[in-house]
């Protein structure tokens, strides 16, 4: 560690040692201090509570399920197992939880309960230990705001600021909500980019929606739906509520072939992308860059397509609306694969294939982990998955 890193954690430090005696003493985080402990298992703690009052409650909305998606079809050398995770999948049953005087914090929306205890199943800590979730290490939560009334929340980490997780972890969620619940009380949803707004005004039915930034409240009644399961793995059933709320189920198929750039990304680049550009445009590809466009835009772009060409990113979290049995080719790096799209693809009926290239490590780029990778892909390999795809 450099003398300027070390100078930049000794602040870090002193305010996980404070937040730790804090936590020690007889006061609730909505005062001072973190929250006191961790709730691992919701529908046990929410039985007991329910012998005391019966605000508490939990109710499910659909029954676990297995779903088993077509093979990938794979070009290249890369590590094929880290997709085949995805082929057959295991999905717990899901529903709603009521809850009397729950708090809710930060702008990942950390779900807080009564007795001061964070819950396990509504937050993570992305790959770290979760007793070094930052919302352990805090002196003081923001002042409480104190909201009469029933609320919901589908508020997931990391969801204000990443494409990907709003749409899947979040938005899917109403899903759950809607088929379980009259849903006539507001919905907390995060504070953030614009397309945040503009994918809730397209939902049908409208409901009420209230934004959460960096805030501190403490709800009279909390109804909230649960996870549709891990990050990263679709439900068929939530994808296709979510497709019919957008208006995009029964979309006739596209015509248009796309290639999703990240020539302006800062990770995650295809390194000789003028040359494959070159190589899809003399086969009838527009190149496009979805993060130029509103959200209405990305539907009306995506809901066209065909074919689509692109390397691992954001912008394929709107295959969510592309017409059932679109072909996707997804460029990968061999150092990090995430079967996300897969599981996607699959769940909506996609066809799908996955071209691995060979890894340029950014090492001096804003992301050192394998995530951020550059990579080089072969053209004939791309060919020959839209081929496959196509026949």
């Amino acid at each position: 560690m450099s003398l300027r890193d070390s100078a930049r954690e000794l602040p870090r430090r002193a305010l996980r040692v404070a937040a730790s005696i804090l936590r020690r003493l007889p006061v609730s985080s909505s005062t001072l201090g973190p929250p006191k402990g961790v709730i691992l298992d919701l529908p046990t703690w929410i039985r007991l509570e329910a012998q005391r009052s019966e605000g508490f409650w939990s109710r499910e909305v659909r029954g676990g399920e297995v779903v088993e998606i077509a093979p990938p079809v794979i070009f290249g050398q890369g590590p094929v197992d880290r997709l085949s995770e995805a082929r057959k999948r295991s999905f717990p049953g899901v529903g709603l939880s009521s809850m009397l005087s729950a708090r809710i914090a930060t702008r990942d929306g950390v779900v807080i309960s009564h007795d001061d205890r964070v819950l396990r199943a509504m937050t993570t800590n992305w790959g770290d230990p979760f007793d070094q979730h930052p919302i352990f290490h805090v002196t003081r939560l923001p002042r409480v705001a104190r909201k009469m009334g029933t609320f919901s929340s589908i508020i997931f980490p990391a969801a204000y600021r990443n494409y990907y997780h709003w749409l899947h972890d979040s938005l899917l969620r109403l899903a759950i909500l809607v088929q379980g619940s009259s849903c006539s009380y507001p919905v907390i949803v995060p504070q953030g980019p614009a397309w945040i707004r503009e994918s809730l005004g397209m939902l049908k039915p409208q409901l009420e929606f209230v934004e959460f930034g960096e805030e501190h409240w403490e709800l009279e009644r909390l109804v909230l739906p649960s996870r549709l399961g891990t990050s990263g793995f679709s439900r068929p059933w939530a994808c296709d509520w979510m497709r019919e709320a957008l208006g995009v189920e029964g979309l006739a198929s596209g015509t248009r072939r796309l290639y999703i750039s990240r020539a302006h990304a800062v990770r995650r680049r295809v390194l000789n992308d003028d040359h494959l550009v070159g190589l899809l445009e003399r086969e009838g590809f527009e190149v496009v860059t979805p993060e130029n466009l509103d959200f209405r835009g990305q539907v009306r772009l995506f809901s066209t397509a065909s074919i689509i060409v692109a390397p691992h990113g954001a912008g394929l979290a709107n295959l969510l609306v592309s017409p059932r049995g679109t072909a996707v080719v997804e460029l990968m790096s061999p150092s990090y694969v995430n079967p996300c799209y897969y599981s996607l693809c699959g769940a909506i009926g996609h066809r799908y294939a996955c071209v691995f290239g060979t890894t340029q490590r950014q090492e001096d780029g804003p992301d050192r982990a394998t995530m951020g990778d550059d990579m080089t892909v072969t053209a004939e390999l791309v060919t020959r998955a839209i081929r496959a795809l196509s026949a």
